[in-house]
């Protein structure tokens, strides 16, 4: 049986034993890191694991990218006004970033493809 486990899942030992008990022979991540996994027990209980090798830095770069411009478009209030049939535009001005200074922190490989966007 495989385990499929989220990046907030935490496989400690108690639960790697309980996950083995289960006839799990496999947990495979959602996330690049492994840190919330206990790799000894897992090994010792002969639990293979598996995790994302990377992630493409261009997908996330532009999904920070759209997750600014939907802050300051104020696009989340649009969609939800729209979906509830409300067309009224009270509260729905945004600002330009033309002219704003944008703090990035960082430099791996997402943050590089973000400055480059």
């Amino acid at each position: 049986m495989v385990f499929l486990a989220f990046i907030n899942d935490q496989a400690d030992e108690a639960t790697l034993r309980t996950l083995a008990k289960g006839g799990t022979h496999m947990i495979a991540l959602r996330c690049a890191g492994f840190n919330n996994v206990d790799l000894k027990v897992a090994q010792e209980l002969g639990i293979n694991v598996v995790q994302v090798p990377a992630y493409s830095p261009y997908a996330v770069a532009e999904f920070a990218v759209a997750l600014v411009l939907m802050l300051n478009r104020k696009l989340y209030k649009a969609y939800n006004r729209v979906r509830n049939e409300n067309f009224i535009l009270d509260g729905l001005l945004g600002f330009d970033l033309n002219g704003s200074t944008v703090g990035v922190i960082g430099t791996g490989k997402l943050t590089q493809s973000l400055l480059r966007l």
